[in-house]
């Protein structure tokens, strides 16, 4: 796939333009100091993070998880008062930013020309060009593994720093195949999202807790499930920073397993989305199975059991079609019947599966990237072509499910008419 190609593909599916051709390792790989521990503590000192949901993020004694909370939020206060907000407020979220972020920093003090390259554009910073900024919130934050001490440098562990909707986000550095994930996907859906006010929420696949955040402003209480451990522990990690912690119970977990015997009246969800055939080993953050669907249809069984009867789910992911309708149309509509729930499925766009079109160079680029068996973009490809094939699967789909208790009835529709949209806008 040409640079040109991959860099359209993400601005389609990432958070930036920005690649990372070789495989990366995880962001707290090289980082003792990480989110997550295992050591014993004491009887008497249980840790914040343990304390709300099991999660050992801070794991210190209670003076410093205070210290460590208002740290976290007094560091978005002072980047708010510099301009930080401002200035990452002036791009557009759903185009191409990086190379903007980096090329519009001379434009700007010297002061914020520091914290930009530091938590916006992951560059080295001089320790001491940071102490009269941030130098008193240095060891909090090193604790938290938030930065790390090069030398006389200051960096970030493939993190940036993301003013969201009102609300502060500890993200992934852009990247294709991130560990954490955060990209336009979670966008998309957070600007569908109408959560009942004064119910409960249930964000599944939470990752950096973003629908969690955004559902606390109407919800009196949001749980968010996230299987990966490093993205739920930065998951409570921007709960903390963003002062939600008495609402937001962050839970390290398989989707409804840490809920049991709860309902809400607000369910969301981000889930792994990509159809991956079954001969590539791809990271399971992205990983939607055969037909992009498993985890989703996985939420869909546990839905008629954990949402009230008068309560909302919306879900947001990729199918596969032949170009008109998509191949599990009957499966909706079935489950839809035998539930009693009224399901809107829209549609936006229709992407064709095939070698020399977009998507699929994309997706055969990024797996042949992200497969640990080593295997070749030609044997990738074939596998892509052959799993497509066999389904009779033409196009891939991105869609939006509005649920709801009722009658059974299913709706479907299509908007994806004019092939110039993109993929979850028209």
């Amino acid at each position: 796939m040409s640079e040109k190609m991959e860099s359209k593909f993400l601005n389609l599916m990432s958070w930036s333009n920005v690649v990372k051709k070789s495989r990366v390792k995880g962001i707290f790989e090289n980082n003792p100091t990480g989110f997550v521990k295992e050591h014993k503590l004491e009887s008497d000192v249980m840790s914040l993070a343990e304390s709300k949901q099991n999660m050992k993020v801070f794991d210190q004694s209670i003076e410093k998880e205070k210290a460590y909370s208002q740290a976290l939020r007094e560091l978005t206060s002072r980047l708010a008062r510099i301009g930080y907000s401002e200035y990452y407020g002036c791009f557009h979220p759903l185009f191409p930013r990086f190379e903007k972020w980096k090329s519009n920093r001379i434009n700007v003090t010297k002061q914020l020309q520091a914290l930009v390259d530091l938590f916006l554009l992951g560059n080295p910073v001089e320790k001491s060009f940071l102490m009269d900024y941030i130098g008193d919130l240095m060891e909090p934050l090193s604790a938290l593994g938030l930065i790390l001490y090069k030398g006389d440098y200051i960096i970030t562990p493939d993190l940036v720093l993301l003013p969201v909707l009102g609300n502060w986000l500890f993200a992934e550095k852009p990247r294709i195949n991130p560990n954490v994930y955060f990209g336009d996907d979670s966008l998309a859906l957070l600007t569908r999202l109408q959560p009942n006010k004064s119910g409960k929420c249930l964000d599944l696949c939470a990752g950096t807790a973003i629908q969690s955040l955004f559902c606390s402003n109407f919800a009196s209480e949001v749980d968010a499930v996230e299987i990966n451990p490093t993205a739920a522990s930065l998951a409570y990690i921007n709960v903390v920073m963003n002062g939600r912690e008495q609402t937001i119970k962050v839970h390290c977990g398989d989707l409804f397993s840490p809920v049991c015997g709860q309902r809400f009246d607000t369910i969301v969800a981000n889930p792994p989305l990509l159809p991956i055939p079954e001969k590539v080993d791809y990271p399971f953050v992205g990983h939607g199975g055969k037909n992009g669907m498993d985890i989703t249809w996985r939420i869909l069984q546990g839905i008629p059991t954990f949402l009230i009867d008068t309560g909302t789910s919306q879900i947001i992911g990729t199918c596969l079609s032949d170009g008109k309708t998509i191949l599990q149309f009957d499966e909706m509509k079935d489950w839809s019947r035998q539930n009693r729930m009224d399901t809107l499925m829209t549609i936006t766009s229709h992407h064709e599966l095939k070698p020399g079109r977009l998507f699929f160079d994309a997706l055969v680029s990024t797996a042949s990237t992200a497969t640990s068996e080593n295997m070749d973009m030609a044997t990738v490809e074939s596998a892509f072509c052959q799993s497509f094939a066999e389904q009779g699967a033409t196009h891939l789909c991105p869609y939006y499910l509005h649920i709801t208790s009722g009658t059974g009835l299913f709706q479907y529709q299509n908007l994806a008419a004019d092939p110039n949209n993109s993929f979850w806008y028209i």
